[in-house]
């Protein structure tokens, strides 16, 4: 109650990580909120642009700390890796904090359609051998974003759990960021490139947001998961050939490659 009430002296947030999912958003979250220039809000995934919007922009800056909101050079942030692929977020983060700046992490789409099936798996919402699951997608999700685009309120459950391969078609969710947004306020980062150069990575990343690079963080660089390495090698062809056509409209918009 204290947080709501407080609501206006807390900050709207200086930049946003909007997905994509299981692309190393959670770690490039944590590796900023602990730099001393950043803080962050009280919990990481809000969720306010997508599921929460009705609860209102009191409630979304009852998040913030107060402390981000004195003129020190302070920053805060959030990371709720939906908002790339939920289609109203966009037009709503640019209505709410038109300032912020937009940190996109982009992996792989085949990896991230694998790690995304297997994180399905592990949390029991997901029934069908991984293949199968890729296959029926189009149907799993039919009609679903036309629902969310009529209706603010609704929650695509099969939008949300589903979306292996169409989270990975890049290109549009992109263009929907940048009808809205200035190129140089976005900023996008292959996760490969982050994980296996963060210290460069960073350096990056910290320019843009004007922060001061500071090595104080033990980068942990993440290996292929068992997940990967144990996925069918004929699956592994299925999607190369799949996301052959969305990464070449993502190359030729965006400079971004995964050959």
């Amino acid at each position: 109650m204290y947080r709501l009430a407080t609501y206006k002296l807390r900050p709207k947030p200086d930049f946003i990580i909007p997905g994509a999912m299981k692309s190393g958003t959670t770690s490039m979250f944590y590796y900023l909120s602990r730099y001393e220039k950043v803080r962050p809000p009280f919990r990481k995934e809000i969720h306010f642009f997508d599921h929460n919007y009705d609860e209102g922009e009191s409630w979304y800056r009852s998040n913030f700390p107060i402390s981000a909101n004195v003129k020190n050079g302070l920053i805060t942030g959030e990371s709720s890796p939906y908002y790339l692929f939920y289609p109203r977020a966009p037009k709503r983060i640019k209505r709410v904090t038109p300032e912020a700046k937009i940190i996109v992490l982009l992996r792989d789409p085949a990896e991230r359609a694998i790690s995304h099936y297997w994180h399905n798996v592990r949390v029991g919402t997901e029934n069908l051998n991984i293949l199968d699951a890729f296959k029926e997608e189009s149907e799993r999700i039919s009609g679903e974003e036309e629902k969310i685009k009529e209706d603010g309120s609704y929650y695509g459950y099969n939008h949300v759990k589903f979306s292996y391969l169409e989270r990975g078609k890049y290109h549009y969710q992109l263009d929907r960021y940048f009808r809205k947004f200035e190129r140089s306020d976005v900023m996008i980062l292959k996760s490969s490139s982050f994980f296996e150069s963060t210290i460069e990575s960073m350096k990056k990343v910290c320019n843009f947001l004007g922060l001061k690079y500071k090595n104080r963080e033990v980068y942990r660089k993440t290996n292929e998961g068992e997940y990967l390495k144990g996925t069918p090698k004929e699956v592994k062809y299925w999607l190369k050939t799949y996301f052959e056509e969305p990464n070449r409209k993502l190359s030729d918009k965006y400079g971004v490659s995964f050959e």
